[in-house]
């Protein structure tokens, strides 16, 4: 089975969509993934973002929060801060077109007008006329490039009744990059494709929402301490699981975006699986926390090459020789009886002994 999926040792788009199907999951992301438009302000503000978005079974759907920078801007505004606009599918892209987008634009254009000196603030805008308006969605790779395309008449008249028209007319493109998703999220998105391999008394243990805590540098290097890490080892680390108790992941500021669902994956993990050492451990816990958030074209929220490459090869191997339901059973599972099974279907299908000398190999 494995070996059909992988594509030069890889496993490819199509790989990760019959992956999912394989795990018996939807195909459907159990969460809109969070964007934001620039870079971060500061570090205390982790998934802070400026939209979501989220793929659909018939097209997809992109979520402003225009409450984000400022939260009085909405009220300001006169809308909700959230305001959700359907997007249809077009080739390799998609596109936010329509009556919702065209309300949005008329409710907005008036107080922006003035805020922007696109009209004198002493005018009334009497009339806003849509030519086009339209939002372009695609891909970059890991990141969204969003390009609006206006083309709007604002009509005015002053004080004396004088009348007149500012036209508004181009594209103006905007690139986003995926932040990191929420304690909450990440334990949804993770739960909804592998729930039911997760032991039922540790599933019923952990808080989704407090699964993952951002923390600062100091607190983070104090969590490190409590659980017996040594900080100076540990300065590269972007996040933690301290397993003393309910297991819990701290998440240090400025982490990769990925690092949340990664650490949030070992959290639900069977403790036991790490006596199979940590190269297998995080190369397994690293494709699962990217299964976790792949779209139904294949596509991941975000980088996981950016470190765990070479784990992540071995464990795509170990995937290979004995199934993903296998694989997932003992990763998730309570005990070292999944872990016995493991090893049993490696070895019926590469010989006896395959399997720890993988994971001597590997370790």
């Amino acid at each position: 089975m494995g070996a059909r999926l992988f594509r030069d040792g890889r496993w490819g788009r199509g790989g990760l969509i019959v992956a999912v199907a394989l795990l018996g999951a939807r195909p459907l992301l159990a969460v809109p993934i969070p964007y934001r438009v620039g870079p971060a302000e500061s570090e205390d503000e982790p998934t802070k973002s400026h939209f979501q978005w989220e793929v659909k079974d018939q097209g997809a759907e992109l979520a402003l929060d225009f409450g984000a920078d400022d939260p009085e801007l909405p009220r300001q505004l006169g809308i909700s801060r959230l305001v959700k606009l359907p997007a249809r599918r077009q080739g390799d892209h998609f596109i936010v077109q329509g009556n919702e987008l065209n309300a949005l634009v008329r409710e907005v254009f008036t107080p922006v007008a003035k805020d922007k000196q696109l009209v004198r603030r002493d005018t009334e805008v009497t009339q806003v006329d849509l030519q086009e308006v339209s939002i372009q969605v695609a891909r970059d790779n890991f990141n969204l490039r969003l390009t609006l395309t206006l083309d709007v008449t604002v009509h005015t008249k002053d004080e004396d009744g004088n009348e007149d028209s500012t036209r508004i007319n181009g594209s103006f493109p905007i690139t986003a990059e995926p932040v990191p998703l929420k304690s909450e999220d990440a334990s949804k998105a993770v739960l909804d494709r592998f729930g039911r391999y997760v032991d039922t008394a540790r599933k019923r243990s952990i808080d989704p929402r407090n699964a993952a805590r951002y923390v600062d540098e100091e607190a983070f290097r104090r969590a490190l301490s409590r659980a017996g890490e040594d900080a100076a080892s540990n300065a590269d680390t972007h996040g933690f699981v301290d397993r003393r108790g309910t297991p819990v992941a701290y998440i240090r500021p400025g982490a990769l975006p990925y690092t949340t669902v990664h650490e949030v994956t070992h959290v639900y993990m069977n403790p036991h699986f790490r006596d199979l050492g940590k190269y297998v451990n995080e190369g397994v816990t690293h494709f699962f926390a990217q299964l976790a958030v792949v779209d139904p074209d294949g596509n991941a929220a975000y980088d996981f090459s950016q470190r765990y490459q070479q784990p992540v090869r071995a464990a795509e191997g170990l995937l290979g020789w004995a199934g993903l339901d296998t694989v997932a059973t003992a990763y998730f599972g309570s005990g070292t009886a999944e872990i016995e099974a493991l090893r049993r279907r490696v070895d019926e299908n590469k010989g006896p002994g395959w399997f720890d000398r993988f994971i001597r190999e590997n370790r």
